[in-house]
This record gives C-alpha cells, structure tokens and sequence, in this order.
C-alpha cells in the first residue's frame, strides 16, 4: 500500500487474489479451519492465526484503497479546479488543456496528476462549463460523467469525478 500510484497498488493487491482466497476459506469455513488445524504442519499451524486474520481483513484493504484514491482525485480535482481558475483571471482566456495552465507557472498552484491513472487529469469546455475530471475508479474516461448520469438507456455506469468551472455567459 506505499506505492504512490494507484495502478501500482491495485496489481500488488491482485498479486496476492489467490493467497487471500485461500486465508478467507480458513476463516470462512469451519471445515478449512479444522483441516487446516489438524492436518498442517508446525510451521504452518504456527501461521494459521495470521493466515484467519488476513482471511478476514485483507479482502477489504481494495475497498479502502480504492476510497483513498477516491479521496486524492478530489483533491487534485480541487487543486486543479483553484489552479484553473487563477490562470483564468492571470490571462483573461478560458484554458483548452490543462498543460496550458502549468505553462503559466509562477504564481498558479500545482495541479497533482489523476491518481487513478498518473496522468494529467482532463479539462474539457461544454454546454455545462469547463469541467475538469479524473477517470475515476474504473479507469475509463467517460467524458466528465458521473454517477447516475445515462445519456441514454444502453450506457453504463459512469463514475468520473469531476469539478464543473461554471463560465460567464459573455465568455461562452
């Protein structure tokens, strides 16, 4: 769980899918424990307690990491949201990617990269504003769409994050 990225926790977490499924069986099932009790060998039944434990908590450790991400593309969402707008009000023009900010330097905060990705996060001009998004935990760029949000009755689920940079009606 150090590593800073995102992707990179997610492929060490499956690494271990297997391993996990095993610890979780011990602890799931009466049957695997008293097997597991009775039948390993000592340095085995000596691990068999962290085994149970890891059975039963480790299966959450996604959900946590998936919620810590969650939490840092808010803030980078944020951060990028502030940056945006000062280097609206440094050139007086509305910002077509997000490079174009950084580009400004001195004087406009950094803009932390997606953490769901490691790239930079996605500015984007529509008829709802300038909308800066992450990807979000499924990794798809749907386009600054978020939960609940179906343009039409195939499409699924979106779960961008995103912040909506609301722009005067002169500047659209």
């Amino acid at each position: 769980m150090s590593s800073p990225h995102h992707l990179e926790r997610k492929a060490l977490l499956s690494d271990h899918d297997s391993e996990l499924a095993d610890n979780r069986a011990i602890a799931d099932r009466p049957e695997t424990l008293l097997a597991e009790y009775f039948l390993s060998s000592d340095e085995d039944f000596e691990t068999l307690p962290a085994r149970m434990m890891t059975g039963v908590s480790l299966s959450t450790y996604s959900h946590i990491e998936e919620s810590q991400t969650r939490m840092e593309a808010w803030s980078a969402i944020l951060a990028g949201a502030f940056a945006v707008k000062i280097a609206m009000g440094r050139t007086g023009e509305i910002p077509s990617y997000i490079a174009s900010v950084r580009e400004l330097g001195h004087g406009v905060p950094m803009i932390p990269l997606d953490p769901f990705t490691g790239n930079e996060l996605t500015l984007l001009r529509d008829e709802r504003g300038l909308v800066l998004y992450s990807v979000g935990t499924d990794g798809q760029d749907d386009g600054g769409l978020t939960y609940g949000e179906h343009p039409d009755e195939r499409s699924l689920e979106y779960d961008d994050l995103r912040a909506i940079i609301a722009l005067d009606s002169v500047d659209r």
